[in-house]
C-alpha cells in the first residue's frame, strides 16, 4: 500500500510544479520504498567514479611528461649544476687536443717575446684586458704552466701593473671554479666525505680565512688542488675571494 502510494506521489511530483527537484526527490523516495537504488543515483555515482579516474589518469600523464613534474624539474636542475664543471673540463681537454701547450713554455716567451711587447706598445688597455682573460681562463682550465703567463706579464707590463693583472686574472679564475665545483659536487662530496675531510671543514668553518691563506701561501699542495678544496668544505664566496685575492 505504501508503494502503490509512493508510486502515485512520484507521478504528481513529476508532473508538478517543483520540476527537476520533484522528480529527483521522488526517485530517491521510491528507491527507499522499493529497496532499489534510484536511477539518478546510479548515474551520479557513476559519472564521479568516472571523473576520478579521469583526474588520476591526467595528474599521472602529467607526472611522467619531461620536463614537467617534480622528475623533471630534478633533472633539469641536475644538468644545470653539472654544465659549468663540464665546460671546465672540456676546456682543458681542447687545450691539449689543439696542442696549445706549445705556446705555454719559457721557451715560446723567448721566441715572441718582442710581439707580446709590441702588442702592449700598440693596443694599451686592450692587451691588459686580453692578458687577464687569458690568464683567468688558464686559472679555471686548471692548465698546467701558468707560471710561465704570470713571467710574460712581468716583462709586458712591468713588475707593478704585471702584478696586479696577474691577481686580478688569477683571482677571477679560481673565483669561476670555486662556484663550478660548489654548485655540481659541494653537496655530494660533503655528504660522502670521511671522518677526516670533516675535520678539515671544521677548520675551515672556524677560521676559514687564514686556512685559505696558508694553503695560498705555502706551497704544499698544487694551486688547482687549492682552487678546489674549498667549494667541497662550505667556504663562503666572500672568504674565498678575500684569502685567494691576498693570497
Amino acid at each position: 500500500m505504501a508503494l502503490g502510494t509512493a508510486e502515485i506521489q512520484i507521478s504528481r511530483d513529476r508532473n508538478g510544479p517543483l520540476g527537476a527537484a520533484g522528480r529527483k526527490n521522488a526517485e530517491v523516495l521510491y528507491g527507499i520504498l522499493s529497496g532499489k537504488p534510484a536511477t539518478s543515483a546510479k548515474r551520479h555515482k557513476t559519472t564521479a567514479m568516472k571523473g576520478a579516474a579521469m583526474d588520476k589518469a591526467t595528474q599521472a600523464d602529467s607526472a611522467n611528461q619531461p620536463g614537467t613534474g617534480q622528475g623533471g624539474r630534478k633533472s633539469a636542475f641536475s644538468l644545470g649544476r653539472v654544465l659549468p664543471l663540464t665546460v671546465l673540463v672540456a676546456g682543458l681537454a681542447a687545450f691539449f687536443y689543439f696542442d696549445l701547450n706549445q705556446y705555454v713554455s719559457l721557451g715560446a716567451l723567448k721566441t715572441h717575446r718582442e710581439v707580446l711587447q709590441s702588442w702592449v706598445e700598440n693596443y694599451g688597455a686592450m692587451s691588459a684586458i686580453v692578458f687577464i682573460a687569458v690568464y683567468a681562463l688558464a686559472v679555471a682550465f686548471s692548465i698546467p704552466g701558468a707560471v710561465f703567463i704570470t713571467i710574460a706579464g712581468g716583462f709586458m707590463f712591468g713588475p707593478y701593473l704585471g702584478t696586479v693583472y696577474v691577481v686580478i686574472g688569477a683571482t677571477t679564475g679560481a673565483v669561476g671554479v670555486f662556484l663550478a665545483a660548489k654548485c655540481a659536487l659541494g653537496d655530494v662530496l660533503r655528504a660522502k666525505a670521511g671522518p677526516a675531510i670533516k675535520r678539515m671543514e671544521a677548520g675551515f668553518r672556524e677560521n676559514a680565512l687564514s686556512y685559505l691563506l696558508i694553503l695560498r701561501l705555502v706551497p704544499l699542495f698544487p694551486f688547482w688542488l687549492v682552487n678546489l678544496v674549498p667549494a667541497f668544505l662550505g667556504v663562503s664566496l666572500r672568504t674565498y675571494l678575500i684569502g685567494t685575492f691576498l693570497g
